[in-house]
Formats: structure tokens, sequence, C-alpha cells
């Protein structure tokens, strides 16, 4: 590989390390004036938001301030889970995310930002949320730009394909209202309304495509039980997601039906003895009933957190079924190396081999008898974990994967998420 190739990532790992940096002030700076909260397990709010754990313990130093447990803050997606707060960095995606959630007078908050510099696209929302003994009301508010999509659903002759067009910017300004009743432990019923302002234009040549306000109906059962499981060595997910969701969506006014679909999803976090773990998650997304062919809603695939081996975007469904698998081995389980990072005491532990399976199976048309088509890929890399002395963590994971089929190259990922939170004193 050639040196300048090292370069980017080079730059990228200082910038981590910097934001490593700042999150262990921030911890020091709790610790002296006895900051934090006593963790909780409150029910999620949503599908996607909000299981809490807790965090372990350390012996107390002489001279050094009690400190109670901070409310750790797992964000749930179906691909993934993060603590909050998450900086995170990845390519060749050339991603830039952060994600944080606080509590304050019994009201969460919860902030999220996906910025994507190479495919000119962004995503950003805030969400409120109130828990109650077994309702949790909340609200959120979200935009997502796009400024480089180059597919379009489009009826030609008896089909609805994904067909090529003109570069186009597409704007989806959201605004959702969910209520979750927490039915049994780590189990909700979830009904949401999201009102969604939709723009498509040509930049080519500045014709509107679509414009209008999408309201959707969405009711679903979610099971949520991921957790924070940490030793004074290791910090690891464990527990497992499950959702399964139906849309009801409509265009200005509820004379107007557009489809009905169904999401479906889980995800596990699974810890094995000897030092193995896997993450695992499955996803199937597909119309039921389609209304307004040129309408309905499509999915883009490929990258690090759909299936990896493909160039981030480049598979385009109607609907799909996938399923990846990430198994992690331990190794050097008992060293760690000592690091001092800006005047800061770190060690680097947690060292793991990766090995990664991915497979897909789509539809590209719209018909339900449409033919099938099957992607799959296979990958290999390594991982570790740089900690602080006060509790924030900069994990690294470095691989390499391969789309096991004709006209695809090796494709090279690294991602470098910093997340803290504290230890109970």
């Amino acid at each position: 590989m050639k040196l300048g190739t090292f370069i980017p990532i080079i730059l990228i790992s200082s910038l981590a390390l910097l934001g490593l940096q700042g999150y262990t002030l921030l911890a020091q700076e709790a610790a002296s004036n006895g900051a934090g909260v006593e963790a909780q397990t409150p029910d999620a709010p949503s599908g996607n938001e909000g299981v809490e754990g807790t965090g372990g313990g350390t012996r107390e130093e002489p001279g050094e301030a009690k400190r109670t447990k901070k409310k750790i803050h797992i964000n749930v997606s179906p691909e993934r889970a993060r603590v909050s707060p998450t900086v995170e960095i990845s390519l060749p995606n050339g991603n830039i995310s952060e994600y944080f959630e606080h509590s304050f007078n019994l009201l969460d908050m919860s902030f999220n930002l996906d910025y994507n510099f190479f495919d000119d696209s962004l995503i950003v929302g805030v969400a409120f949320a109130r828990q109650f003994k077994r309702l949790t009301p909340s609200v959120g508010f979200s935009e997502d730009l796009d400024f480089e999509n180059f597919v379009t659903p489009k009826i030609v002759g008896a089909k609805v394909i994904l067909a090529p067009t003109d570069e186009y910017i597409s704007r989806e300004k959201s605004a959702d209202f969910n209520l979750a009743f927490n039915l049994a432990k780590n189990f909700s019923l979830v009904e949401t309304f999201v009102l969604s302002d939709v723009f498509r234009g040509s930049l080519s040549s500045g014709a509107i495509l679509d414009a209008g306000t999408d309201l959707t109906e969405r009711i679903g059962l979610v099971y949520n039980s991921v957790e924070v499981s940490e030793s004074e060595r290791r910090v690891r997910l464990q527990g497992n997601h499950v959702s399964s969701l139906l849309d009801f969506r409509y265009r200005d006014g509820f004379y107007h039906p557009i489809d009905i679909a169904t999401r479906n999803s889980i995800l596990s976090h699974v810890i094995f003895g000897h030092g193995w773990t896997m993450q695992a998650h499955l996803s199937a997304n597909s119309p039921i009933e389609v209304y307004d062919k040129e309408k309905v809603e499509y999915y883009s695939l490929g990258g690090f957190d759909t299936i990896r081996g493909y160039p981030h975007g480049t598979l385009h469904a109607f609907r799909f079924a996938l399923a990846g698998t990430t198994w992690e081995r331990e190794i050097l389980r008992d060293k760690e190396v000592k690091l001092r990072l800006f005047g800061h005491q770190a060690a680097a532990r947690q060292f793991n081999l990766l090995f990664l399976l991915d497979g897909l199976a789509l539809q590209d048309q719209l018909g339900i008898g449409s033919p099938v088509v099957y992607h799959s890929s296979l990958g290999a890399g390594f991982s570790f974990l740089i900690t602080g002395k006060q509790g924030g963590h900069l994990r690294t994971e470095v691989y390499l994967d391969q789309a096991l089929e004709q006209g695809y190259s090796p494709v090279f990922y690294f991602r470098s998420s910093i997340f803290n939170f504290e230890k109970k004193a």
C-alpha cells in the first residue's frame, strides 16, 4: 500500500486522540465536581433509541473525590448499537457522525449527526422523551439532505424499476410523535406519527421531481435488552434488540395513500467464553401494498452498516433481506500497552481479530415475482481499544472485505470511535 494511503489515516487517528483527550478532561471535571446521577434502566422510547445499563466499579483511591454512577445511554438501530456520547470517523465512506444523549429534570434529550463528505449527504436530528412508569412519550425533529442521488422509481411498461436519472437534490424535513407503552420488562408497544416535508429537484434542469407532505402512521413491537458489560479491562455490549414495525404512508392527506410497508430487524450482541464475542444483525424490509408506484420507498445499500465489500450506496432495492455477522477473538488477553497521550495516562488493550460475513437478497423491481439478486462478502481485520484513566475510550477497527462476485475489488475499511462514560467510584 502506498504511503499516501496512510496519511489520511494518521491525520484521522490524531483527531480521534484529540477527541479522547477532550472527553478525558470532561470526565476529570465531572469527577472534581462530584457530578453524576444514579444509573437507571427505563424502557426505550422508540424502536431505535434508548436502553440504559450500569457501569462497573473501581476502588476509591485516597484523596479522590467520590463519584456516583453516571447514566449510560445506548442508541440502538437495526444495524448496530452505540454508547453515548460517541464521535466516529469512517473510511472509505467519508462519514463523520456524533451521537449523545443527556437527561435533565426527568427529560431525556438525544442528538444525532451523520455527515458524509464524499457523497454530499447530511442527516441531523434531535429528540426529547419523558419516561413514566409504563408510558414514554417522545417528540423528534430531523432533516435529511442528499445532493448526489442517481436513481428514482419509474414506470417502464408494466414494471416499476429503479431507473438512472440526472443528479438531483433530495431534502426531507420530519417531525415525529411517539408513544411507547411498556408491556413487560424490555418489551414495548410503539405507536408513531411522522410528518415529513419532501422535496426532490433536478440539479441539471431545475425541474421539480417530487414535492409534498408525507404522513406516516407506524405501529409495532420492540424488545430491547442491549446493555454495557464493563469490567476493569474490557468494555463490551451484550443483549438483543428485536423490532417489527408496520408503516402506513400517505401524501398530503389520508385520502391519498402511497403504500403499506413492513420493517423487521434483529440485532444481537453475544459474549462467549475464551475471548470470543459476536455481533449479528438481520433486517427485512418490504412493501405490502402499493397505491402510488412512483412514490414508493426504496433503499440504498452497501458500505459499513449494510453489506460490506460493496461501495457505499451502490445497491438499490424496493425490498431486501440483509444478514451480517462480526466475530471477534481477543488475543493477548493479559497484555496492555501503557501510553501517555497529551500528558494523560492511557492504556491500549482489548486487541481483537475480526472475522466478517455478510449476505443480501434484494429485488430492484417492484413486482413481488420479480427476479431476486443475491450478494455476499467476506472480510477479516483487527481492532483495539485505548482507555483513558478517567473512562474515555477510543476503539479503532481496520479490516479488508471482499465481495464474492466478479467485478469488485477488495475494500479497505477504517473506523475510529470515541465514547465515554463514568465508572462508579
